[in-house]
């Protein structure tokens, strides 16, 4: 099978979900507006300037004319464009099928209310594929209101690679830490997170607070703990490899995400998979994988000092794991978060547009 995924060549769902299927055996290709090497893989990168991460690139839609050149060259068996903004309405402007778009979160839940070229767009486009995926199942309402029928909509998770995600044996570190693998953009609330670590310290808690990943707040979030002295206590790793991730996260002690919105959190699942008790915003997608008071704690939005008393009593109850929450923790990794389980509905929906189409 000729597969041609139309996303974005940075991002690390993007690169494994071509990686896989090329391993697999498939010829893959990749069209991107953000250029990337991946190995056996064809890229095909089309130039379109700067890509905001806020949003707000309409210049990407104006180059429907040669992503359609593109396929006409690669001649693929099916075009799969992720993010239904940028790449799956441009995906849809070239009238290529079977086409499928994947929503991964806020481009279904918060850039159509942007505006209603936006929405309309995005309903367009949604309509016109042939089928869609999402992330996960609180996204269903929000697809089916574009007037989309439920029947065309697969809700595949991306999930994660559990041979390589799970929990080690390896020291913890000396002092009670917090991690957080969010990217620091605004939609993950960063900001929520450090003021209430800052409670903590204040009433003299011996803590540290480590933050994996890159993004457009990261100067602005470094600024705030030196203006209040606390780079001893929190730590800006960067991005990292995934091999180091497992590590972090294994040798730190509590996760937190406390998010917006979201659609599939990888990073939360990646983190019960090591075995983290987790802390997580109260959105439909956290509630997907934390159960309150089993195997993490559910927080308000934007409450910090609510978000300081949950860190605090996960550090008082993180000695005491049930086996009620390693056993729920283990069902819903291999019943929802296997990344390899979670593949095979999208090979076989491949499959099945690819038959429909040839029909």
């Amino acid at each position: 099978m000729k597969i041609c995924f139309f996303a974005d060549g940075k991002s690390s769902h993007t690169i494994k979900w071509c990686e896989h299927f090329q391993r697999l055996g498939h010829e893959v290709h990749l069209i991107t507006f953000r250029n990337s090497s991946i190995e056996g893989v064809s890229v095909h990168y089309i130039n379109v300037g700067r890509i905001h991460v806020k949003g707000g690139n309409w210049k990407v839609l104006l180059k429907f004319f040669k992503v359609r050149l593109l396929l006409k060259k690669i001649k693929p068996d099916i075009l799969h464009a992720h993010y239904a903004t940028s790449y799956g309405i441009t995906a849809a402007l070239t009238n290529f099928h079977p086409l499928i778009i994947s929503g991964w979160g806020s481009d279904i839940l918060v850039s159509p209310k942007s505006s209603k070229i936006m929405h309309n767009l995005i309903k367009w486009a949604l309509n016109k594929s042939d089928a869609i995926t999402i992330v996960a199942d609180h996204m269903l309402e929000s697809v089916v209101s574009f007037g989309v029928p439920q029947s065309k909509v697969k809700i595949i998770t991306h999930g994660i690679n559990t041979n390589l995600f799970h929990k080690k044996e390896v020291e913890k570190n000396e002092v009670f830490t917090f991690v957080c693998t969010r990217n620091l953009e605004p939609l993950y609330n960063h900001i929520q997170l450090l003021e209430a670590f800052e409670i903590l310290i204040e009433k003299g808690l011996k803590v540290s607070l480590i933050l994996i990943g890159d993004g457009s707040l990261k100067k602005e979030l470094m600024s705030w703990v030196e203006h209040r002295n606390l780079r001893k206590n929190i730590h800006f790793l960067g991005r990292i490899s995934q091999k180091q991730m497992v590590l972090e996260l294994n040798r730190g002690h509590v996760f937190v995400t406390v998010s917006t919105t979201d659609g599939d959190v990888v990073s939360l699942v990646e983190a019960i998979a090591c075995g983290n008790y987790c802390i997580g915003s109260d959105i439909p997608a956290n509630k997907c994988w934390i159960q309150h008071n089993l195997n993490g704690l559910i927080v308000p939005l934007f409450d910090k000092e609510e978000l300081a008393k949950a860190m605090i009593e996960s550090m008082e109850n993180f000695s005491k794991p049930t086996e009620e929450s390693i056993e729920f923790n283990r069902n819903i990794i291999e019943k929802r978060g296997n990344w390899n389980s979670n593949m095979i509905l999208a090979e076989n929906l491949y499959y099945e547009l690819i038959k429909t189409r040839n029909s």
